[in-house]
């Protein structure tokens, strides 16, 4: 549906990870030249796939116009699965990501 309308996500998990086990994440969502797609948020179900088990699902507020962010429970470093939507502008994606391994914020 999303390729259809011609948007594209571009995901950035941040390196850092809190006392929590969150850190820092960004998310923009992109036309098909490349110009920001303004929603007021997007919705993220989230999974690390060694522990599937702890799935969370989180609101990234807009931030900027097509610019997204919010710190999220990803403990871990590896292979995330994300289901992202944003239901305004009719986007939805599901994708594995690779979070970079693990710094603590101070």
């Amino acid at each position: 549906e999303s390729e259809a309308l011609g948007l594209r996500l571009l995901i950035k998990p941040g390196s850092l990870v809190d006392e929590r086990g969150r850190r820092h994440l960004v998310c923009e969502l992109r036309d098909a030249a490349g110009a920001a797609v303004s929603a007021p948020s997007l919705t993220v179900d989230l999974f690390h796939h060694a522990h599937a088990g702890e799935a969370a699902r989180v609101e990234l507020p807009a931030t900027a116009p097509g610019r997204f962010e919010a710190t999220v429970p990803m403990r871990w470093p590896g292979f995330w699965r994300l289901e992202v939507r944003a239901d305004s502008v009719g986007f939805v994606e599901e994708m594995d990501i690779e979070v970079p391994g693990v710094g603590s914020v101070p």
